[in-house]
Protein backbone atom coordinates (compact mmCIF):
# COMPACT_ATOMS: atom_id res chain seq x y z
CA UNK A 1 0.00 0.00 0.00
CA UNK A 2 2.96 2.29 0.97
CA UNK A 3 4.67 1.88 -2.48
CA UNK A 4 1.65 2.00 -4.22
CA UNK A 5 0.37 5.35 -2.66
CA UNK A 6 5.05 6.63 -3.22
CA UNK A 7 4.18 5.90 -7.06
CA UNK A 8 0.96 7.32 -7.78
CA UNK A 9 2.20 10.45 -5.39
CA UNK A 10 5.39 10.86 -8.09
CA UNK A 11 3.27 10.20 -10.75
CA UNK A 12 0.78 13.30 -9.94
CA UNK A 13 3.63 15.12 -9.67
CA UNK A 14 5.35 14.39 -12.64
CA UNK A 15 1.92 14.97 -14.52
CA UNK A 16 1.80 18.44 -12.67
CA UNK A 17 5.27 19.51 -13.74
CA UNK A 18 4.91 18.44 -17.20
CA UNK A 19 1.95 20.05 -17.84
CA UNK A 20 3.34 23.71 -15.92
CA UNK A 21 5.90 23.35 -18.46
CA UNK A 22 3.73 22.74 -21.12
CA UNK A 23 1.51 25.89 -20.41
CA UNK A 24 4.74 27.99 -19.42
CA UNK A 25 6.68 27.44 -22.62
CA UNK A 26 3.21 28.14 -24.98
CA UNK A 27 2.60 31.44 -23.00
CA UNK A 28 6.49 32.31 -23.62
CA UNK A 29 6.56 31.42 -27.38
CA UNK A 30 3.00 33.20 -27.55
CA UNK A 31 4.02 36.62 -25.95
CA UNK A 32 5.48 38.09 -29.08
CA UNK A 33 4.14 37.98 -32.30
CA UNK A 34 7.73 39.26 -33.79
CA UNK A 35 10.74 37.10 -34.26
CA UNK A 36 14.06 36.56 -35.70
CA UNK A 37 14.11 33.11 -37.45
CA UNK A 38 17.59 32.06 -37.59
CA UNK A 39 19.39 28.23 -38.48
CA UNK A 40 19.02 27.12 -34.80
CA UNK A 41 15.30 28.20 -34.58
CA UNK A 42 14.01 26.47 -37.54
CA UNK A 43 16.26 23.26 -37.13
CA UNK A 44 14.87 23.26 -33.31
CA UNK A 45 12.03 25.36 -31.83
CA UNK A 46 12.98 27.38 -28.88
CA UNK A 47 11.93 26.31 -25.27
CA UNK A 48 12.51 30.32 -24.64
CA UNK A 49 12.62 32.79 -26.55
CA UNK A 50 12.27 36.45 -25.86
CA UNK A 51 12.26 39.26 -28.25
CA UNK A 52 12.70 43.37 -27.57
CA UNK A 53 12.64 45.93 -30.51
CA UNK A 54 13.30 49.79 -30.31
CA UNK A 55 12.89 52.59 -32.59
CA UNK A 56 16.83 54.45 -33.44
CA UNK A 57 17.10 57.89 -34.95
CA UNK A 58 20.10 56.98 -37.34
CA UNK A 59 20.42 54.51 -39.70
CA UNK A 60 20.85 50.76 -40.21
CA UNK A 61 24.15 51.13 -41.05
CA UNK A 62 25.10 53.28 -38.38
CA UNK A 63 23.58 51.40 -35.37
CA UNK A 64 24.74 47.82 -37.16
CA UNK A 65 27.97 49.59 -36.95
CA UNK A 66 28.09 49.62 -33.37
CA UNK A 67 27.05 46.52 -32.66
CA UNK A 68 30.03 44.83 -34.28
CA UNK A 69 32.51 47.53 -32.58
CA UNK A 70 32.85 44.67 -29.68
CA UNK A 71 35.58 46.11 -27.92
CA UNK A 72 33.89 49.43 -27.03
CA UNK A 73 30.59 47.78 -25.30
CA UNK A 74 32.23 47.80 -21.88
CA UNK A 75 32.16 52.19 -22.65
CA UNK A 76 28.83 52.26 -23.21
CA UNK A 77 27.26 48.95 -22.19
CA UNK A 78 28.73 48.41 -18.69
CA UNK A 79 26.59 44.97 -17.89
CA UNK A 80 28.27 43.60 -21.30
CA UNK A 81 31.91 42.76 -22.71
CA UNK A 82 33.02 40.18 -25.62
CA UNK A 83 36.45 39.24 -25.76
CA UNK A 84 37.14 37.38 -29.15
CA UNK A 85 40.04 34.87 -30.24
CA UNK A 86 39.79 35.52 -33.80
CA UNK A 87 39.43 38.63 -35.47
CA UNK A 88 39.29 40.54 -38.97
CA UNK A 89 42.04 43.17 -39.52
CA UNK A 90 38.74 45.36 -37.47
CA UNK A 91 39.00 43.92 -34.63
CA UNK A 92 35.36 41.66 -36.30
CA UNK A 93 34.90 38.09 -35.16
CA UNK A 94 34.13 35.93 -38.17
CA UNK A 95 32.36 33.40 -38.41
CA UNK A 96 33.39 30.38 -36.11
CA UNK A 97 34.94 32.30 -33.87
CA UNK A 98 35.05 31.85 -30.52
CA UNK A 99 35.31 34.10 -27.49
CA UNK A 100 33.61 34.63 -23.95
CA UNK A 101 30.74 36.76 -23.61
CA UNK A 102 30.68 38.58 -19.74
CA UNK A 103 27.46 40.09 -18.54
CA UNK A 104 26.02 41.07 -14.91
CA UNK A 105 22.86 40.99 -13.72
CA UNK A 106 22.33 42.65 -10.27
CA UNK A 107 26.14 42.14 -8.99
CA UNK A 108 26.20 38.77 -10.26
CA UNK A 109 28.78 37.96 -13.63
CA UNK A 110 28.85 35.60 -15.48
CA UNK A 111 31.53 34.39 -17.88
CA UNK A 112 29.84 32.31 -21.09
CA UNK A 113 32.11 30.59 -24.26
CA UNK A 114 30.64 31.67 -27.30
CA UNK A 115 31.17 31.12 -31.09
CA UNK A 116 29.98 33.56 -33.69
CA UNK A 117 27.24 31.90 -35.74
CA UNK A 118 26.01 34.17 -38.04
CA UNK A 119 27.38 37.67 -39.28
CA UNK A 120 25.86 39.37 -41.97
CA UNK A 121 26.62 42.18 -43.16
CA UNK A 122 24.32 42.16 -46.25
CA UNK A 123 21.03 42.18 -44.02
CA UNK A 124 22.61 43.32 -40.40
CA UNK A 125 21.93 40.40 -38.73
CA UNK A 126 24.72 38.90 -35.87
CA UNK A 127 24.11 36.06 -33.77
CA UNK A 128 26.22 34.32 -31.42
CA UNK A 129 25.43 30.52 -29.38
CA UNK A 130 26.94 29.19 -25.86
CA UNK A 131 28.72 26.83 -26.46
CA UNK A 132 29.22 25.85 -22.63
CA UNK A 133 26.94 22.83 -22.18
CA UNK A 134 25.84 20.09 -24.81
CA UNK A 135 23.22 21.11 -26.49
CA UNK A 136 20.75 18.91 -25.59
CA UNK A 137 21.38 20.48 -21.96
CA UNK A 138 21.31 24.04 -22.74
CA UNK A 139 22.33 26.19 -25.68
CA UNK A 140 21.79 30.27 -25.49
CA UNK A 141 21.95 31.86 -29.19
CA UNK A 142 21.54 35.70 -29.01
CA UNK A 143 20.97 37.50 -31.97
CA UNK A 144 20.56 41.01 -33.17
CA UNK A 145 19.94 42.47 -36.29
CA UNK A 146 18.67 46.40 -37.64
CA UNK A 147 16.25 46.99 -40.58
CA UNK A 148 15.25 50.67 -42.10
CA UNK A 149 12.14 51.84 -41.39
CA UNK A 150 10.22 52.08 -44.59
CA UNK A 151 8.75 55.96 -44.77
CA UNK A 152 11.12 57.00 -42.09
CA UNK A 153 14.33 58.49 -43.41
CA UNK A 154 17.19 58.10 -40.61
CA UNK A 155 15.25 55.92 -38.41
CA UNK A 156 15.90 52.45 -37.92
CA UNK A 157 14.60 49.65 -36.02
CA UNK A 158 16.91 47.36 -33.77
CA UNK A 159 15.79 44.17 -33.04
CA UNK A 160 17.15 41.40 -30.55
CA UNK A 161 16.54 38.28 -29.43
CA UNK A 162 17.47 35.95 -26.73
CA UNK A 163 16.65 31.83 -27.61
CA UNK A 164 17.24 28.71 -25.14
CA UNK A 165 17.25 25.47 -25.90
CA UNK A 166 17.76 22.16 -23.93
CA UNK A 167 16.54 20.21 -20.86
CA UNK A 168 18.21 23.02 -18.58
CA UNK A 169 15.80 25.84 -20.75
CA UNK A 170 12.69 24.74 -18.77
CA UNK A 171 14.54 25.78 -15.28
CA UNK A 172 15.40 28.88 -16.87
CA UNK A 173 12.09 29.94 -17.87
CA UNK A 174 10.02 29.82 -15.14
CA UNK A 175 12.89 31.33 -13.11
CA UNK A 176 15.28 33.81 -15.49
CA UNK A 177 13.14 34.69 -17.89
CA UNK A 178 12.10 38.39 -16.80
CA UNK A 179 15.60 39.04 -15.97
CA UNK A 180 16.61 38.43 -19.24
CA UNK A 181 14.11 40.47 -20.73
CA UNK A 182 15.21 42.87 -18.44
CA UNK A 183 18.78 42.62 -19.74
CA UNK A 184 17.60 42.62 -23.42
CA UNK A 185 15.88 46.30 -22.73
CA UNK A 186 18.79 47.66 -21.14
CA UNK A 187 20.72 47.06 -23.98
CA UNK A 188 18.74 48.19 -26.66
CA UNK A 189 18.19 51.48 -24.45
CA UNK A 190 21.88 51.88 -23.93
CA UNK A 191 22.34 51.39 -27.80
CA UNK A 192 19.79 53.77 -28.72
CA UNK A 193 21.26 56.08 -26.69
CA UNK A 194 24.93 55.96 -28.06
CA UNK A 195 24.35 55.75 -31.35
CA UNK A 196 21.52 59.38 -31.11
CA UNK A 197 24.34 60.87 -28.63
CA UNK A 198 27.02 60.84 -31.38
CA UNK A 199 24.63 61.86 -34.12
CA UNK A 200 23.86 64.87 -31.48
CA UNK A 201 27.56 65.04 -31.03
CA UNK A 202 28.40 65.71 -34.92
CA UNK A 203 25.30 68.03 -35.37
CA UNK A 204 27.07 70.02 -32.50
CA UNK A 205 30.06 70.39 -34.09
CA UNK A 206 29.16 71.65 -37.63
Amino acid sequence: MASNAIYSAAGISFVLVTLLFYFATKSSCGEKSKSIVTKTSTERKPIVSSFVSTKIKGTADEVFSAILDYESYPIWSPSTEYKWKDTDAEGVPVVGSTGTFKVTVDFATRIVPIQMKVLDRKNRLVSEESILYPNWLLTSERVQEVVPLDGELGFCEYRTQHNLYGLASYYLLLTSKEDLVELQEQYASDLKFLVEGKIRFKRAKR
